[in-house]
């Protein structure tokens, strides 16, 4: 399967920087063991992107597929390639993929590989893949050919996708998937592409600038037993979630966990609501979750 992971030194702080803000919370009681990390060394010979950005990337195989808003690829020393919204390049080598070509209609913000590895999702706000209508989700053959029947369709961008439990997990600015109402998150089956009934909460009273609605980011627990979630809402089926949330997830069932905090509270008095929630991730061993945010310079 496809790997988005993190690895942070222990005694977890926030930090802000440009407007920026990264906060790291708790998820357990349980002490983080130390472990290898990321070099601090960036590697130098992987392809870049000419234009616009990078929003998302995950290691499938032995290949890094990004996606963003990018038109342009270059591999090191060699000419410049149009290759929009999404690309590959090899995990040893750094060199462009030339095998994994999928055309989308417009950017995308997320991807990730499915559970057993044999395919890649992606979310954005893409209607179109390879001239096929896929509206906001898709599901690629390694090839970066879309599955024609896996189309659930959402009515807005998906900003995040994650699998667990032979689900799908999505959360954006959409209010429908498939023509069903389903606001922020939702569940799709892995495998068929249909709408989860058990995953459908109720959101309310969005706190980000200009009264955007919808989720940022998401992710779920290696043992699949946390979902964390990112959005602009304050409350979810009537109690209070400012801005994060917890929901434990079973076999076939979601429930919204007693976890909540309160860390943002004093931030969306003093800037109006202008607190914007950005990426969110968990550690592999679920001890703490790493959040993002803009908007504001607290907490602490």
């Amino acid at each position: 399967m496809g790997t988005k992971t993190l690895r942070m030194g222990a005694g977890g702080i926030a930090i802000a920087a440009f407007g920026l803000l990264v906060v790291v919370i708790l998820a357990t009681s349980a002490a983080s063991a130390a472990g290898p990390g990321v070099s601090e060394t960036p590697r130098t010979d992987t392809m870049r992107v000419v234009d616009g950005e990078v929003i998302d990337s995950a290691i499938i195989g032995d290949r890094v597929i990004v996606v963003g808003t990018f038109t342009t690829i270059q591999d090191v020393g060699r000419p410049e390639i149009d290759q929009a919204y999404i690309a590959a390049y090899d995990v040893n080598t750094g060199r462009f993929d030339p095998t994994f070509r999928p055309q989308l209609g417009d950017h995308a913000e997320s991807v990730i590989g499915s559970e057993d590895g044999s395919h890649i999702f992606i979310g954005g706000q893409f209607n179109t893949v390879n001239g096929e209508t896929h509206r906001k989700i898709a599901k690629l053959d390694l090839n970066g050919t879309p599955v024609t029947s896996f189309n659930p369709a959402a009515n807005g961008t998906v900003r995040d996708i994650a699998v667990a439990n032979g689900e799908l997990f999505v959360t954006g600015r959409f209010t429908t998937i498939d023509g069903q109402q389903q606001e922020i998150l939702a569940a799709i089956d892995e495998e068929t592409g249909e709408l989860v009934p058990w995953l459908n909460f109720d959101f309310d009273f969005s706190v980000a600038s200009g009264g955007a609605f919808g989720g940022r980011s998401l992710a779920v627990s290696t043992d699949g037993a946390q979902l964390w979630l990112s959005h602009s809402t304050r409350f979810i089926d009537g109690q209070e979630r400012t801005l994060i949330a917890k929901f434990d997830l079973g076999a076939d069932s979601a429930a919204l966990s007693e976890w909540q905090t309160n860390l943002y509270d004093d931030e969306l008095d003093r800037f109006a609501g202008a607190m914007r929630p950005r990426r969110l991730a968990i550690s592999p061993d679920g001890t703490y979750v790493v959040i993002t945010t803009s908007g504001g310079d607290r907490p602490p």
